[in-house]
């Protein structure tokens, strides 16, 4: 027990314990607020925004009614170089979706990267592009490099799929510069990553082929039919070219 002589001063409004310090308010509440809590404030805004920017371009996007694929596996060319073919194949196209407009999407498939990065992404992309039936067909620059390198994605033009060991392709595909429809497209110069120009694009199509892609072997109704329009729009693309 404490001695007297320490405790006799003290009243019984020493012995109570100290209040708690009365909580911030006002500007001082919220200043205490965002010292503890400013980085998660900032996370959740992150996220918020990256979210309505997904989904603002999700909702802006237009539905191609047909996807062209472009194979490069011979010559290097500049990214970008094959949008052109967009605009100019939409005329030749129909509005198959009935949006009312019509839309012809060029995705590139680029293999002449030194880059094993660069050529591994296209190549994850082309293999998801095969077997969801995403090109209506091919563009390819090299049909019998292509043909090694990816053996059994192309169908010849009966719409019979190669032998994945083939390497005869003498009668695959029909050449861009074969097709009147083709050939006579304004498409302006392919122009490098510097603004200097490589010549007519329509000059570097000249060694190009359009290549039907091999069937899927399970395609639903929606897919099928997509399938079907590609097909009939290859067909009008290579109408007249003497195969």
């Amino acid at each position: 027990m404490a001695s007297y002589r320490y405790t006799r001063n003290i009243t019984p409004q020493d012995e109570r314990p100290p209040e708690p310090p009365a909580p911030p308010k006002g500007r001082k509440k919220w200043e205490n607020f965002w010292f503890y809590h400013k980085w998660h404030i900032l996370a959740a805004l992150g996220v918020a925004l990256l979210a309505v920017f997904l989904l603002r371009d999700i909702g802006s996007r237009v539905e191609p009614d047909y996807v062209i694929g472009v194979i490069t596996v011979d010559e290097a060319v500049p990214s970008g170089a094959f949008t052109p073919l967009e605009e100019a194949l939409a005329p030749l196209a129909d509005d198959r979706n009935g949006d009312g407009q019509t839309v012809v999407e060029v995705l590139e498939y680029d293999f002449t990267s030194e880059d094993p990065t660069m050529v591994m992404a296209n190549s994850t992309r082309l293999v998801g592009d095969v077997q969801t039936g995403e090109s209506s067909f091919y563009l390819v620059d090299d049909l019998a490099a292509a043909q090694a390198r990816f053996g059994g994605m192309f169908a010849n033009n009966d719409g019979e799929a190669l032998d994945e060991e083939a390497t005869d392709v003498s009668g695959v595909g029909v050449a861009w510069s074969a097709c009147p429809p083709l050939a006579q497209l304004e498409l302006g110069d392919v122009q490098t990553m510097m603004g200097a120009s490589m010549g007519p694009l329509q000059q570097l199509l000249d060694g190009y082929t359009l290549v039907r892609r091999a069937p899927l072997e399970k395609a639903d109704e929606d897919t099928q039919a997509y399938l079907d329009a590609g097909t009939a729009l290859f067909e009008a693309l290579t109408a007249g070219a003497g195969r």
